[in-house]
């Protein structure tokens, strides 16, 4: 009886559970089946065929559940929606749908279980696995997104903080390097979680440079307020010198930069304490003087013996710092004191008529001490100016020289390298000019104007300038005439430089060949602003070199933006053709070419440039309201570029032409703005690159452009890299 009950039961749950997932109705489920399992269960029972009852109830459950084809089907729609999300970079939206996916392949795997289905089993397994890497996959991409971003910002960051700098506003370029370096450190953190090592490499490298650029702005900071406290001593505010030397090594003293020059700049500020305090000594004895002058001999006396006071407390100060050479100065001081006090009270003791001889201040010999550190001397220059530079420089190339100024390429102590430029004779006039193009060229930032990296007046007067890897455009040009492509970069490159110039209200006014350099990838970049030429000639005449002046300047003497782009066009023009058309063996002939003469088109020779010849003779009219702007100079050769490239794109099928073409029309696109052709022919490249590393970086590229194309952000700030980065690829194929 007992067995006969325990087999009721069970039925009984059996059938309860099979009637709950009919009533259920599941998609994908087989409820006619289940429906007649369980009226086969209920004939079972009434036989009290209680097992098979058991049997026919649970086939019944399993006929009310979705079918595995059903769910795999759901599954396999949900993985396909992912994947759609994750091509479109939806990686989060993609996570969401794969993990919905999985559940519904968990849930067919059971089923496929209970069903005895073991192949379907193994297969779902497998897709779980596909699956589970995929969402890991869209992870990575997720954190490789957020990396750029935080790189991206950190960029901006750190392009403002470079602006912040050049503008000598020390405390908010520190602020936005230290933004930066918050940006790449979280950055830094997702290169290693997901071991992207090549990223992360250039993120540590990146940190650094932000670690030495806030260093450079601390010691620029001290710079800077110690030429202020020298300022303030040179306006013999001796007073004001003191505090504002003080306040300065106060500022040095706190930071924490084990660099000579932080030592070089604690001494300075050491040695302006004592200088300030050694004149206002002076000022105590020359007023002791007058005193003395006055017959006012008892005071006198004690003012002599105040400024003695003074002058000890000063002496140990500068003994403790072992500054020799002000320690002679104030002890040669202390001892002018006590004979001058000796002589005053000579004064108002003795009755005669004459007066003792004191020794007035100003016969004292002054110290040699500067506030400027003492040069370390290393090479031996040709002239003097060099030779005083070296003092500075431990190796000193010489490059050129002009009418005013010598140039050359140095080695800095901390070995990087810079282009020197020095005035070879100061005078009024020179002087004038110097100051003229510090102020001018210190305004100018932009990719293709060589960059002024700093002024100084000492050793010597002199300008830091970038050091351009190459050649000027003049030397090139003696090799021959450039190819089309070659000629429309350099160019392009010079127009944008001058575009951005013009836009500061700044006007070159030579622009030549010898005025043009080029650095190792052909970018070209203008130099010379206004003091010297690099190198002269018999062509060159009070500042213009004569066969690229049109009429107006060596007429009305004047020039103006237009003059740049008459310039512009002849260089062009010489390019093309391998000719200057102005260029004579005398001045008279040139002057005359220049006012008289209209040279042929450069089309006439080169078919393929005619449709060039409108900007260029245009850019050579006398009259200069009939020269073209350098935007549309900059948009005509652009255009002419990108139909050459098209063209070209079409005639061939080799692939290392394709990735070449594709290369110089990206970079050409990004420069002028053209973000979507740009793109395309990123995208044109990757279709042809074989090298896997080089395709892998290709893809970042492509990111950080669509990226900025996204977020509206320029791409200039991504020129160098992608320029770079371009030449290589064109290179390698």
């Amino acid at each position: 009886m007992m067995q006969f009950y325990q087999g009721v039961r069970a039925a009984d749950v059996a059938v309860t559970e099979a009637v709950k997932l009919i009533k259920a109705n599941h998609a994908g489920a087989n409820l006619h089946e289940a429906r007649k399992f369980l009226i086969k269960t209920g004939e079972a029972l009434k036989a009290e065929r209680f097992e098979e009852a058991v049997d026919l109830a649970k086939k019944a459950q399993l006929a009310a559940k979705p079918t595995t084809d059903y769910l795999l089907s759901r599954g396999r729609e949900l993985a396909s929606n992912a994947q759609d999300e994750f091509g479109s970079k939806s990686y989060e939206e993609a996570i969401e749908a794969w993990k919905k996916s999985l559940e519904e392949y968990s849930r067919a795997r059971e089923l496929a279980h209970e069903r005895g289905e073991g192949e379907a089993v193994e297969s779902i397994a497998s897709v779980e696995e596909t699956i589970n890497e995929n969402i890991v996959h869209a992870e990575i991409a997720i954190d490789n997104r957020e990396m750029l971003r935080l790189v991206d910002t950190g960029n901006s960051s750190l392009d403002e903080a470079n602006r912040l700098f050049g503008e000598e506003d020390f405390d908010g370029a520190k602020r936005m390097y230290e933004e930066a370096g918050k940006m790449f450190k979280e950055a830094l953190v997702i290169t290693e979680k997901r071991d992207f090592e090549p990223d992360r490499e250039k993120i540590e490298a990146a940190l650094e440079s932000i670690e030495h650029s806030i260093e450079a702005v601390l010691l620029n900071k001290g710079e800077k307020m110690l030429k202020h406290a020298e300022d303030s001593f040179k306006a013999n505010k001796f007073e004001d010198a003191e505090k504002e030397f003080s306040e300065a090594l106060d500022f040095i003293g706190g930071l924490d930069i084990q660099k000579p020059e932080h030592d070089d700049m604690l001494t300075m500020g050491r040695e302006g304490i004592i200088r300030a305090k050694l004149e206002q000594g002076k000022v105590k004895m020359q007023g002791a003087d007058r005193l003395f002058q006055d017959e006012k001999y008892y005071e006198a006396k004690e003012s002599y013996k105040a400024s003695r006071e003074q002058l000890e407390t000063v002496v140990e100060e500068a003994s403790r710092h072992k500054f020799s050479k002000l320690v002679d100065e104030i002890n040669n001081l202390i001892r002018t004191c006590n004979q001058n006090i000796i002589a005053s009270t000579n004064a108002f003791t003795e009755v005669g008529a004459v007066k003792p001889e004191i020794i007035a201040v100003d016969s004292v010999g002054k110290g040699a001490a500067d506030f400027r550190r003492e040069p370390i001397r290393s090479h031996v220059a040709a002239t003097p100016a060099a030779q005083k530079l070296m003092e500075k420089y431990p190796e000193l190339q010489y490059i050129g020289g002009g009418g005013f100024a010598d140039v050359y390429r140095a080695v800095r102590k901390d070995g990087g390298i810079v282009a020197v430029k020095a005035p070879r004779n100061l005078d009024e006039k020179t002087d004038e000019l110097f100051f003229r193009e510090l102020n001018t060229w210190r305004q100018l930032k932009h990719r293709n104007i060589v960059s002024l990296i700093k002024p100084y007046l000492k050793p010597e007067p002199h300008f830091e300038i970038e050091y351009v890897d190459g050649e000027n455009l003049d030397d090139h040009l003696k090799n021959g005439s450039f190819d089309i492509e070659g000629a429309c970069r350099i160019i392009f490159d010079i127009a944008r430089g001058l575009e951005y110039a013009h836009n500061k209200h700044i006007i070159h006014g030579d622009i030549t060949p010898k005025n043009i350099l080029l650095n190792r990838i052909g970018e070209a970049k203008i130099t010379d602003f206004g003091l010297a030429k690099i190198s002269t000639s018999s062509s060159e005449l009070k500042g213009y070199t004569l066969p690229f002046a049109p009429v107006e300047m060596f007429e009305a003497r004047v020039s103006n933006e237009k003059t740049d782009v008459y310039q512009l066009g002849l260089t062009f023009y010489l390019m093309l053709t391998g000719n200057n058309p102005f260029d004579a063996d005398s001045r008279f002939v040139v002057e005359e070419k220049i006012k008289t003469y209209t040279p042929d088109p450069p089309g006439e020779n080169n078919h393929r440039v005619v449709s060039l010849d409108d900007i260029i003779m245009r850019s050579l009219s006398k009259e200069p309201t009939k020269r073209p702007s350098l935007r549309e100079f900059r948009e005509q050769i652009y255009e002419f570029v990108k139909k050459n490239y098209g063209e070209s794109l079409h005639l061939t099928e080799n692939a290392d032409k394709i990735i070449a073409t594709n290369c110089n029309l990206a970079i050409f696109a990004a420069k002028q703005g053209d973000t979507g052709e740009c793109l395309r022919a990123l995208r044109a490249t990757l279709g042809k690159v074989r090298d896997p590393a080089i395709r892998e970086e290709l893809n970042r590229l492509i990111e950080q452009v669509e990226f900025r194309i996204n977020e509206e952000i320029s791409m200039e700030p991504l020129l160098d890299k992608m320029e770079t980065f371009l030449k290589q690829v064109e290179w390698e194929g």
